[in-house]
């Protein structure tokens, strides 16, 4: 389940967070704050990003927010949660589509640690 933060905030619609396929949005009823644009990617399916668990074996510290590049530093996504778990750094990130089958994702930190998905 993600968890938002400040400093992504205002960087996802719900779909790209899967929250459609959990079952934590309706699109029969209701008004909101962004309903229009929601909706429109629902009826349309033109969510070209989604959320992806992944994992990284570093020491750094990565925080919601860092980008996830390929092996050129063209950005593919962002990260929106991280949990340490047994010297292991697991990750929600939310990917463009195009980037899920790209073996070569890395964080945009200092030393590029990259990616695995799960």
């Amino acid at each position: 389940m993600p968890w938002l933060y400040t400093r992504t905030s205002e960087e996802f619609v719900p779909q790209m967070l899967n929250l459609d396929k959990l079952g934590a949005i309706s699109f029969e009823k209701g008004c909101y704050t962004g309903q229009e644009i929601v909706a429109r990617t629902h009826y349309l399916g033109k969510n070209k990003r989604t959320m992806y668990q992944a994992r990284c074996a570093t020491a750094a510290e990565i925080s919601p927010g860092c980008s996830v590049t390929d092996n050129e530093s063209k950005v593919r996504g962002m990260v929106v949660l991280v949990a340490v778990q047994d010297n292991i750094t697991q990750l929600l990130v939310v990917l463009h589509d195009q980037a899920v089958n790209d073996v070569n994702l890395q964080l945009a930190n200092q030393s590029c640690d990259k990616i695995t998905l799960n």
